[in-house]
């Protein structure tokens, strides 16, 4: 082999052949994975009956490789997993893969189609009326628009097994939207439209829609990204659990995890909307709601007691709504990244948590107060009040003015409280239990 030519999948075809233990494998972009080692793998892979999980995307396989793929699975039902081709794959490649036997396959459970420049939604729409088995498609980063899905629509509804969606970044608007909603499987229990542009009346159709779809089973829904706005705002109402029109309408009794994140447009009606949606809510991101005080006071005051997680960051915060969260004494986990609460408010803050101590019910294990303007003056204070805070494991305060003073107060601390995880350099370092560097993942 020439130094530096990438290596090829012979020792991996081997193993395929031969190892009767393996299950799951990954193909590195290292290695060389195109038309002609994907057509070798696949026809080992028709009669390979001990792998489950195959992971070769980022590789160009070509139309030829994809239906050498769908023709090995017509045979194949031990893969349950597959991931495979490059943005080079297009329509004509899922095309390949779907008829050339995938539609036929009854065994993969999960398929994942992200970033691959699918234009078009007839294929996958064919793919979902005949496959009786698939559970969980991927088809992020695509550029399918309101026609692909449209297409992809009319197989959907005849789904009986998919519970999860992910059909982020793909270019469709209301009229994708409207088909979407109106054929969602009854099974469908995770969906993500992140990164599509649902302003306007797109927003208001989507939760409009799910208002009356009463669907029952779907418990995760992400809309990241999605330019959502007060249009939206008024329709997610309609599932509220104050609207006097509630009974007219689905009551997601499953939905239990909502990530608005990014929908600057939403504001602190939106917040409030978002968490009275439903009655099982447990995990909600409203950050960058542009929420402020007055949205963190709404989410106080409407939150239902399954409301465990809540990210909150970057939403013009200010002591007054930190403190009003603070009070949710059943969250474990609550991030107020990038607010505004300063060495000003930090005793207010501090208070709060003291009388989250107090009350001796509080389950708040992580608290994210990283990028709120604090020096070690605030800092002090708020340590003071976390060390009677027997509950809190993980306190991150990156991206604020941590000096030598406010070094020594974290260390004094451990001191008292070496279970207690306090992440602070905004490279990444900090202190963790029992004076451990522990790294802080928030950025």
């Amino acid at each position: 082999m020439a130094w530096g030519a990438p290596k090829g999948v012979d020792d991996l075809l081997v193993k395929l052949r031969t190892d009767a233990n393996l299950t799951s494998l990954v193909i590195l972009r290292n290695r060389r994975f195109g038309v002609t080692e994907a057509t070798q793998f696949a026809a080992a892979l028709s009669s390979n009956s001990t792998l489950t999980e195959l992971f070769a995307s980022g590789h160009a396989v070509g139309e030829e490789g994809a239906a050498a793929f769908g023709k090995a699975l017509v045979t194949n039902t031990a893969l349950s997993a597959l991931s495979l081709g490059d943005n080079g794959m297009s329509d004509e490649g899922v095309t390949a893969l779907v008829h050339g036997g995938l539609h036929k396959n009854t065994g993969l459970v999960k398929l994942d189609l992200e970033y691959k420049s699918v234009t078009r939604g007839d294929h996958i729409g064919h793919l979902l009326q005949h496959h009786t088995a698939l559970q969980d498609l991927r088809l992020g980063r695509n550029r399918i628009g309101n026609d692909g899905l449209i297409a992809l629509c009319q197989g959907l509804c005849a789904s009986t097994a998919l519970t999860h969606l992910d059909l982020s970044s793909n270019a469709f608007g209301q009229e994708g939207v409207a088909a979407l909603t109106q054929t969602l499987p009854s099974t469908l229990t995770g969906l993500d439209l992140s990164g599509n542009a649902l302003c306007g009346s797109a927003g208001h159709t989507l939760f409009t829609s799910l208002a009356v779809a009463q669907n029952a089973t779907l418990a995760t829904l992400k809309l990241r990204d999605c330019a959502l706005d007060a249009t939206a705002a008024a329709a997610l109402m309609l599932w509220s659990r104050t609207n006097p029109e509630h009974a007219c309408y689905a009551r997601h009794t499953a939905l239990s995890s909502l990530d608005l994140t990014g929908n600057t447009d939403l504001g602190a009606a939106g917040a409030r909307a978002a968490v009275q949606c439903s009655s099982r809510l447990s995990w909600l991101s409203i950050c960058g709601l542009c929420a402020g005080d007055e949205g963190a006071g709404l989410v106080a005051a409407n939150a239902p007691p399954t409301l465990t997680h809540l990210d909150a960051s970057r939403n013009g915060i200010g002591p007054d709504g930190a403190c009003a969260l603070l009070a949710l004494l059943q969250l474990t986990e609550l991030r107020l990244f990038n607010n505004s609460i300063g060495d000003n408010g930090a005793a207010a803050v501090a208070g709060a948590l003291k009388r989250a101590a107090e009350a001796g019910s509080c389950k708040m294990a992580t608290f994210d107060l990283g990028a709120n303007g604090l020096t070690h003056e605030g800092i002090v204070v708020l340590l003071e009040a976390v060390r009677p805070c027997n509950f809190l494991r993980v306190l991150e305060l990156g991206g604020n003015t941590v000096d030598e003073a406010a070094e020594s107060a974290i260390r004094a601390l451990q001191d008292v409280r070496p279970d207690v995880d306090v992440a602070f350099r905004t490279n990444g370092g900090g202190l963790g239990g029992a004076g451990q560097q522990r790294n802080n993942a928030q950025g």
